[in-house]
């Protein structure tokens, strides 16, 4: 229950502190994956009403803030020497979370040290128009759990192109 307060304390804090550049992007932003082997994807919704819904952060080249959806949600929290177009693992330290609302509550997966996957990351190689924005691209997978009823998922095939801010 710690963990999950901690982490919903910290999503809260990021995304209510930070303020979405707005630029014309002449690309596609994509979020993809298989849950537990079925076919999902995160639309980005473009909306003033949830601007961070699909928001990606590389602070000081040394940690990687990454997240899409709003009910259905991934985060990706890296944190290492530098950020750079490498695979980083997923653990208790450099983590994932899937986490979607079921009701009134959130139910959500994390990696742990026995849960674990996959990120690799590629910064800025899709071919944009001058003045559009850097773009982060890359795939995952990850197995995550529940700390509070102990279910796992297994998240395969993931993907993403989505616009990148470098604070």
């Amino acid at each position: 229950m710690k963990h999950i307060l901690t982490f919903l304390l910290f999503s809260a804090f990021l995304l209510s502190s930070c303020i979405k550049n707005k630029n014309n992007n002449n690309f596609e932003e994509y979020f993809k994956f298989k849950l537990n082997g079925k076919a999902k994807s995160i639309p980005k919704q473009n909306s003033n009403f949830d601007p961070l819904q699909f928001d990606c952060d590389i602070q000081g080249d040394t940690v990687l803030y990454l997240v899409a959806g709003s009910g259905e949600t991934i985060i990706f929290f890296i944190k290492a020497f530098t950020i750079c177009n490498c695979t980083y693992q997923l653990d208790s330290k450099n983590k994932a979370f899937y986490s979607y609302l079921t009701g009134s509550n959130y139910k959500t997966y994390q990696t742990t040290d026995y849960q674990t996957g996959t990120i690799t990351i590629k910064k800025g190689v899709a071919p944009l128009p001058a003045g559009t924005a850097n773009t982060l691209e890359g795939t995952f997978s990850f197995k995550a759990k529940d700390t509070l009823s102990g279910e796992t998922i297994e998240i395969t095939e993931g993907k993403f192109l989505m616009e990148r801010r470098d604070l």
